[in-house]
């Protein structure tokens, strides 16, 4: 995956503008500040209890103005809603991999670790980030950015 987006960044003519960095942020050198950072497909299995930890240490390595954008499975697996939505998730695994159904949605449950939207915007706020922006929202996935605060470079916590 990491190599069609260098092919892409490439073929765009954004390679200079553009450095990736592959591994989790406790494995990788402090740098940055960086102008940007993704977190896609990702947050859903770093635990609820890591979760503010890991966006201030993205926080960190980001320029004040610099946005994430982040995708990502979303719920709160005690609501009605979120019943619903797993429950046509397992229909469509069902549909496409009947035989490993019950073993892919055993290891889902046991593995996502979801937190509702308010406690996530909370804790990107206390990262010092501005308040997130859904840009998008479809069943069991969700997508977001959100900017690095101008003003928290500026303020001590």
């Amino acid at each position: 995956m990491v190599e069609k987006a260098r092919e892409r960044v490439h073929a765009a003519g954004l390679a200079d503008a553009v450095t990736f960095q592959t591994g989790t942020l406790d494995t990788l050198d402090d740098q940055g500040p960086f102008r940007g950072a993704t977190a896609v497909l990702m947050m859903q299995f770093v635990p609820a209890d890591v979760k503010a930890a890991f966006f201030k240490d993205i926080g960190r390595r980001l320029k004040p103005g610099g946005p994430l954008v982040m995708a990502h499975s979303i719920g709160v697996p005690e609501s009605d809603e979120h019943v619903i939505h797993m429950g046509s998730w397992r229909e469509h695994i069902q549909s496409v991999m009947s035989d490993r159904v019950d073993v892919i949605y055993a290891n889902v449950q046991g593995t996502l670790h979801f937190v509702s939207e308010e406690v996530r915007a909370q804790m990107l706020v206390d990262a010092g980030f501005d308040e997130p922006l859904r840009f998008r929202a479809r069943n069991l996935f969700g997508a977001w950015t959100v900017n690095k605060s101008r003003w928290s470079a500026r303020l001590k916590f």
